[in-house]
């Protein structure tokens, strides 16, 4: 059932010879410390080359850029939010009984957009509050004519 070969000579090369002792000085700490802190020069110097490299004037540029776009973006939909708001008390009442997408200078266009669903809920609620109203005053009739 086993098919697997055996291994019988190591697959890796021996170590000896591979490396120079120079290569990984690890006895001499401050050796090691002299090659980190020179890699880090090379990378603090790479770093400011790049620095230098970078056209600031051209990053302000394109941030403020970036920043009026947004700011007219932001306008735009402050305005789109203003204009759909009703203005005067007509307007909010139209609003409010759901007619404030009927044009009513051109009726005979725009009958079909009127929901009437909302239109009768809103007439059954100002119907039921004067029924209220009316019940509450012949009441109040009643009790000072006594």
């Amino acid at each position: 059932m086993d098919t697997l070969d055996k291994v019988t000579t190591p697959q890796t090369p021996p170590l000896t010879g591979r490396y120079n002792d120079d290569d990984f000085d690890i006895d001499a700490p401050g050796n090691l410390q002299a090659q980190v802190a020179g890699k880090a020069d090379e990378v603090v110097q790479d770093v400011k080359d790049a620095v230098r490299k970078i056209n600031w004037w051209q990053v302000a540029g394109y941030v403020a850029a970036g920043a009026a776009v947004v700011g007219a973006v932001a306008a735009y939909a402050n305005y789109r939010h203003e204009q759909r708001k009703p203005a005067s008390r007509l307007e909010r009442l139209r609003d409010q009984l759901g007619l404030s997408d009927v044009d009513f200078r051109h009726l005979r266009s725009t009958y079909n957009k009127v929901d009437f669903d909302r239109l009768n809920e809103t007439r059954r609620h100002l119907g039921s509050a004067a029924k209220k109203a009316t019940h509450t005053g012949a009441l109040k009739v009643a009790e000072w004519t006594r």
